[in-house]
């Protein structure tokens, strides 16, 4: 199955243990055979693959910061073997000397569960803030890459809580052009970024079908300021297994690479143009050629690793800056103490916005005066943005997963200004400000359709979708428009939240009630069949059912659908609360009297 990694450099410093005994064995091999060679071999400025450089090159001035992302364990996508492991000996190597002494301030590594969307994409936002000229910037993502289905073909890497077959954009998937967006953002910030990319291990996904080998295709391109190396071609499947150590044949070769089998000029500073022939190279004779690694970009003359020398004192850290690798120190000033201790306080129970005097927005925002927690705030504006983006996003899978008991009004509104603050806390340059925009804008029209104020929710909902055209926007459009006797608008909404989702149940039941509404009860029934398949048990459903079945004079079937309805939510004999389940549509709520009778 494929999986994206988006990184500078493997080590093999924390591996199991039989890739250490192995890796220790190449590595004095390669000391013997680089013992007289001098460290001056490297030259600085050279570009391409093919240039070697001549004088000792460390990398950038600056630090080196890393998203890394694992996710092996899926919530409801089949499950990778090694991603996991290979994501934690990443951020291993990068803290080890070989890898750049990075502190672990640095690095955010995802694994498993921790990795969601909400969470990938804020931690791309957070290397987008940081970066700065002549700094590195390495985002490494190893899990599930797929395509989607419509025209357009779209690349997504499949976070924790990706749901396959669904609405890949609002669920769980990472669009590949939004990382290139993150990614575009940090070059014109003067930093290099390094892309190395594992997004399609061969096997199946929930669907049946195999990961999408040209998921990541977008990414793979020269571009200057990037350096990318992909585990394998446009049409090709990535290897992994127990023979590999536990590893990709990908990621396994470049661990070995990067510990001394790829310094092909003997200087102990290993290349990404080194590292990128031997993977190709190794690679393609262990998999018999089926398997070929790619390289792009602007490679030239950057350290992938460094090989201290035995008798020296050479490490990689010393050839960085004291501040790149050395940690953060915690603040001494009492009042910063005391602010950090609530705010701290404050996000781990969840009193983000409110109270005024004692949340964890306040305690920010008094922080932000004080000139002693400068080097706090990038860190506590990243941790409130994604607590914010979180808490909202509940909402939004509420809505989602459809169901008959949706959040009140003020829920909703509280949820909107969430992403509100969020957006306040976000880099304008960052490409999830449109995003969050669009959300907030969906938020604020399911709250008046939630109210009942059906004219107020057309304008944030058509706001929402053209700005970010969501299925689940598109299908509030569409029942803000039913509720206003737009039948036609209101298909058009729902055919387009279809299109977008075709395995969500919601558009399905939009699209039957607006036939219904129309007169035309058979296919609106065969409608809302479709939608029962897809769906949780509704009683919005079978009650929508037995309107259409009543429609076709075919009573007993009206009676039994009635039934499953009143089983699912007694509250249905209620006739307020039946009306209040069919309130979006004026010409099904007329039928509600003749339903009542047939089924008494």
């Amino acid at each position: 199955m494929r999986r994206t990694w988006l990184a500078v450099s493997l080590g093999a410093a924390l591996l199991p243990a039989p890739v250490r005994r192995l890796n220790a064995q190449d590595t004095t091999l390669v000391r013997a055979r680089n013992k007289a060679a001098p460290v001056s071999s490297v030259q600085p400025g050279a570009r391409g693959f093919g240039t070697k450089p001549k004088t000792p090159v460390a990398g950038p001035p600056g630090p080196r910061r890393a998203l890394v992302i694992g996710i092996s364990n899926y919530k409801s996508v089949s499950d990778l073997q090694f991603a996991a492991a290979d994501a934690e000996a990443f951020a291993a190597f990068l803290r080890s000397p070989a890898g750049g002494s990075v502190p672990s301030d640095n690095i955010r590594l995802r694994v498993d569960s921790a990795a969601t969307r909400t969470k990938i994409l804020d931690d791309v936002t957070w290397l987008q803030e940081s970066s700065h000229a002549g700094d590195e910037a390495i985002i490494y993502f190893a899990g599930h890459g797929d395509v989607d289905k419509t025209e357009e073909q779209r690349g997504y890497l499949l976070a924790y809580d990706a749901r396959l077959g669904r609405d890949y954009r609002s669920e769980g998937a990472i669009k590949v052009d939004d990382l290139l967006d993150g990614i575009v953002d940090i070059v014109k910030r003067g930093a290099l970024v390094s892309v190395i990319t594992d997004a399609c291990r061969s096997g199946t996904l929930v669907t049946g079908q195999v990961d999408a080998p040209q998921a990541t295709a977008a990414l793979m391109r020269a571009w200057n300021g990037v350096a990318t190396l992909a585990s394998s071609g446009p049409t090709q499947l990535s290897q992994e297994g127990a023979q590999w150590g536990g590893h990709g044949v990908f990621t396994y070769y470049l661990i070995r690479g990067l510990s001394g089998l790829a310094n092909s000029n003997r200087d102990r500073v290993v290349t990404l143009e080194e590292v990128g022939r031997f993977v190709q190279d190794s690679v393609k004779q262990a998999t018999d050629s089926n398997q070929v690694p790619e390289r792009f970009g602007n490679l030239g003359g950057r350290t992938a690793a460094w090989l201290p020398d035995p008798g020296t004192a050479v490490a990689a850290a010393g050839a960085r800056s004291p501040a790149a690798a050395a940690p953060d120190a915690e603040p001494t000033d009492p009042a910063v103490l005391r602010a950090l201790a609530a705010f701290r306080s404050a996000l781990s129970a969840g009193a983000l916005l409110e109270p005024d005097s004692a949340s964890a927005w306040f305690v920010y925002r008094q922080l932000q005066d004080n000139p002693a927690a400068a080097l706090l705030l990038p860190d506590l504006r990243a941790d409130l943005r994604q607590k914010l983006q979180v808490d909202a996003q509940r909402v939004i899978d509420g809505y989602l997963e459809g169901g008959d008991r949706q959040p009140e009004a003020q829920r909703i509104r509280d949820a909107a200004t969430d992403l509100a603050r969020a957006a306040e806390l976000m880099p304008k340059t960052s490409g999830l400000s449109s995003e969050l925009g669009a959300s907030r804008l969906f938020l604020e029209g399911y709250a008046y359709l939630q109210k009942g104020d059906y004219a107020s929710s057309l304008m944030p909902l058509r706001a929402s979708v053209a700005r970010d055209p969501q299925a689940y926007a598109y299908n509030a459009l569409g029942f803000a428009f039913l509720a206003s006797n737009q039948l036609d608008s209101a298909r058009q909404a729902f055919v387009a939240a279809h299109n977008s989702a075709p395995r969500r149940a919601y558009p399905l039941l939009g699209l039957g009630l607006v036939t219904l509404d129309a007169g035309e009860p058979a296919p609106a029934l065969a409608l809302l069949d479709s939608a029962v398949t897809l769906s949780t048990p509704q009683a919005s459903l079978q009650l929508a059912r037995a309107l259409a079945l009543l429609e076709l004079g075919r009573k007993a079937e009206t009676i039994a659908a009635f039934r499953q309805a009143r089983a699912l939510d007694p509250r249905v004999i209620d006739e307020a609360y039946l009306r209040s389940l069919l309130s979006y549509s004026p010409g099904i709520l007329a039928r509600v009297p003749r339903l009542r009778a047939a089924v008494r």
